[in-house]
């Protein structure tokens, strides 16, 4: 799709498109998209968002928070056809087809379990799930917490496999890139200093 959208959730919120980047005009709407776009084309129902980002909001007003944060995204990225977001009954869901994420690009990496797709997933994990970006909900940053942890550990999981297959072929450059990589993401893992 020649007008879509990069998404990089690892590291620092990084939205682009076409080299161009882009700013949504609320830290609510940016929480709401990240949302979206670790699972792109996944629908999600209305209930949990408004939970995850207006959870000290009584229902009606969280909902109308809900539509007013999509309003937003779709302002900010110039969304009018809902091309990107697809509102479908009762759940949101961002397009598959629409977007490129790193988090479903690491995903796939990862689940492929190749020797080049994990050496690309050495390259897509720049830091944790939304580095620095904070909302004041607890629910969002439970759900920030959880889900980056889960992505942290199926990376050092498979990045500790590749380099288990590098020492065992004896590869010492790559396995020496990857080893530094380890070290980044988990200093004080004895498995990998040895």
């Amino acid at each position: 799709m020649p007008n879509s959208i990069e998404i990089r959730l690892l590291g620092q919120l990084d939205l682009r498109r076409g080299g161009d980047s882009l700013r949504l005009s609320t830290r609510k709407a940016a929480g709401l998209l990240a949302v979206l776009a670790l699972h792109p084309g996944a629908a999600q129902p209305r209930e949990p968002l408004c939970g995850l980002l207006w959870s000290r909001s009584a229902p009606e007003q969280a909902r109308a928070s809900l539509r007013q944060a999509l309003a937003q995204i779709r302002r900010d990225l110039n969304d009018s056809e809902s091309a990107l977001i697809a509102s479908e009954g009762d759940s949101i869901r961002l397009r598959a087809d629409g977007v490129w994420t790193d988090t479903a690009a690491l995903e796939s990496a990862l689940e492929s379990g190749s020797p080049g797709d994990l050496d690309q997933a050495v390259g897509l994990y720049r830091g944790d799930l939304l580095g620095d970006f904070v909302l004041d909900e607890a629910p969002f940053e439970d759900w920030r917490q959880i889900e980056g942890e889960r992505l942290r550990r199926r990376t050092l999981h498979a990045l500790g496999r590749r380099l288990a297959e590098l020492v065992e072929t004896q590869d010492v450059e790559p396995a020496l890139a990857v080893r530094e990589r380890l070290l980044e993401l988990d200093p004080i893992a004895e498995e990998t200093h040895q």
